[in-house]
């Protein structure tokens, strides 16, 4: 791509073989003009998985007669980490408890996107208005380590750590379950609780998903 255009010198860039093009007549000042305007754009989103790293761009210009011999400029890439991204279904944002429930998943739609890792490296999940020892948080069926939550003020929080594909983070995050041995829960002075999810893969921390429980009486 060029940011410079004259009248008269037509330009045309060709998809398959990644040549750029500039045809017709045109003084030494407008050739070096459309040369220095010229652009380099790469939309892979992982360049940092670019094998090799750079890319080798070769300018040669040709008076009619003859062409020049080729100048060339050397791209390096840089990778720039994507954040992952949590998804949760609409549906499933909200769960009902009642007094004497067994342990409740209530994190069962959640999705993991990472557009440029296939691992993450953690995990946390906050129980919000947490009443001391009467809740409980879980997770089931993985191979991440996972530590015993751990209470401060109203907040419960469960940390998962270790490297592992997102996919297995996913089912992790699935099996997460809650449950209060509180024999009338419906009585908190809060009538609803919230679980904040979040993942990490070692560079970027992703958005906030949040899980609703109502306590029904």
């Amino acid at each position: 791509v060029s940011t410079v255009a004259y009248s008269g010198i037509t330009s045309n860039y060709n998809n398959v073989t990644g040549t750029l093009t500039f045809t017709g007549p045109g003084s030494e000042a407008m050739y070096s003009s459309l040369l220095n305007g010229v652009k380099y754009i790469n939309r892979a989103n992982d360049v940092g998985g670019l094998d090799p790293p750079f890319q080798l761009v070769e300018f040669r210009v040709s008076d009619g007669v003859g062409t020049s011999i080729a100048a060339t400029v050397t791209v390096y890439f840089i990778n720039i980490n994507d954040a992952p991204v949590l998804m949760v279904d609409g549906g499933h944002k909200v769960s009902n408890y009642t007094e004497g429930d067994p342990p409740l998943n209530v994190s069962r739609s959640i999705l993991i996107v990472d557009s440029d890792d296939m691992n993450l490296e953690g995990a946390t999940i906050i129980l919000s208005g947490a009443e001391d020892g009467d809740d409980i948080m879980a997770v089931t069926g993985m191979n991440i380590f996972a530590g015993q939550p751990v209470r401060m003020g109203n907040q419960l929080t469960l940390t998962l750590n270790g490297t592992a594909l997102r996919t297995a983070y996913q089912t992790a995050l699935a099996s997460i379950s809650y449950q209060n041995h509180h024999s009338h829960p419906a009585m908190f002075v809060a009538s609803t609780k919230t679980l904040t999810f979040t993942v990490h893969d070692g560079q970027n921390v992703s958005n906030e998903v949040e899980v609703t429980i109502n306590f029904l009486p």
